[in-house]
């Protein structure tokens, strides 16, 4: 078998796993506007012109309906708002390591860190604000337009 094919099929049972993680809903469903379309796997740290399977690890990967999968890419100020909850990263976080640093929030449970086991650990507000100022500093969490 290709490696190009191991990693489809690699792909393919994280999403299941991560759906299951995530309860099969949108991580912004509740909190921006209507949710719509397929779920699909967001990668918090985008693979960018097909980019390394590397980038597919459980703390990258995040349930995200296709309407605002797409509008994470359209507009600035959506994206800002992802960055902010943890649902996007710059590339930059997850080449140095911080992808399982960097907190999430999941409308139903609060604040939490995606393992590379595909667990969650949630975490008290504090300490997401806290991890969220030390990896991007005051910027995102005083963005005016947010």
């Amino acid at each position: 078998m290709s490696v190009g094919k191991q990693s489809k099929l690699a792909l393919a049972k994280k999403r299941r796993i991560v759906f299951v993680r995530d309860a099969e809903q949108c991580v912004a469903q509740g909190v921006y506007g209507f949710c719509g379309g397929d779920l699909t796997l967001q990668h918090r740290a985008g693979r960018g012109m097909g980019g390394s399977a590397s980038m597919d690890g459980f703390e990258n990967l995040v349930t995200m309906c296709q309407i605002h999968n797409e509008l994470d890419t359209a507009s600035a100020d959506f994206h800002r708002l992802c960055v902010k909850l943890g649902w996007s990263m710059p590339r930059w976080v997850h080449e140095q390591g911080f992808a399982d640093v960097v907190p999430v929030w999941y409308s139903r449970v609060g604040w939490a860190q995606l393992d590379k086991d595909g667990r969650v650990s949630i975490i008290p507000e504090t300490q997401a604000k806290h991890i969220l100022l030390s990896v991007y500093g005051p910027e995102v969490l005083s963005d005016p337009h947010q």
